[in-house]
C-alpha cells in the first residue's frame, strides 16, 4: 500500500509542477461536456416532407395543419400531377403523405379513411423516426377532427378501429 502511495504522490508532484498539464487536465473535461452538451440533440426538427393533398377538404386541410404544425416536419406543396417517389429521386422530401379523395366525407361519415405514408429508407433510423412522429401526429388528428369516436389512431388493422390510418410504405 506504500508503493501506490509513493507512486500517486510522486504523480501529483509532476503535475503541480507542469502548469499547462494541469490546465488541461482541468479545463479540457469540462470544454468537452460543455460543447458535446450543448452541440449533440436527439430531436429531430425540420424533415422535408411532400403532401399531396387528392382531397382537398377542410379536414384535409386541418390534417396538413398538424403536420405543419409539429417542429419535426417542413411541408413541402407537391403537385398532384406528379407521383410522391419523385421527391425522393430529386431529394426534394424524406417522406410523402397522400391523402386519399373522399377523406373529408369519409372522416364525417365516421369510417375509417387511410392515408398513405411513404419514407424515404435510405437511412433507416430518420426513416423509423419519420414513421413514429407521423403515427402521433396522425393520431392526435384523428382525434381532434373525431372525438366521438373513441378508437381513432393510426396504424391499427384492428377490424374496430374507425377514424384515420396510416399506411407506411418505405421505399
Amino acid at each position: 500500500m506504500r508503493r501506490v502511495f509513493a507512486q500517486v504522490r510522486k504523480e501529483l508532484t509532476q503535475k503541480m509542477r507542469d502548469r499547462l498539464g494541469l490546465v488541461v487536465a482541468m479545463v479540457l473535461p469540462l470544454f468537452l461536456m460543455m460543447l458535446l452538451g450543448s452541440a449533440i440533440s436527439l430531436t429531430v426538427t425540420g424533415l422535408p416532407i411532400v403532401v399531396q393533398d387528392l382531397d382537398n377538404s377542410p379536414a384535409s386541410r386541418d390534417f396538413i395543419d398538424a403536420f405543419r404544425a409539429s417542429l419535426t416536419f417542413h411541408i413541402v406543396r407537391w403537385p398532384p400531377s406528379r407521383q410522391p417517389a419523385d421527391a425522393f429521386l430529386t431529394n426534394t422530401a424524406r417522406a410523402a403523405l397522400v391523402i386519399p379523395e373522399h377523406f373529408g366525407r369519409d372522416m364525417t361519415r365516421g369510417s375509417n379513411s387511410e392515408v398513405q405514408l411513404l419514407v424515404d429508407a435510405t437511412d433507416a433510423n430518420t426513416a423509423r423516426l419519420v414513421q413514429a412522429y407521423a403515427a402521433k401526429s396522425c393520431r392526435t388528428t384523428g382525434r381532434r377532427l373525431c372525438p366521438r369516436r373513441p378508437t381513432s389512431g393510426c396504424g391499427s388493422t384492428r377490424a374496430g378501429n374507425r377514424g384515420n390510418s396510416m399506411d407506411p410504405g418505405f421505399w
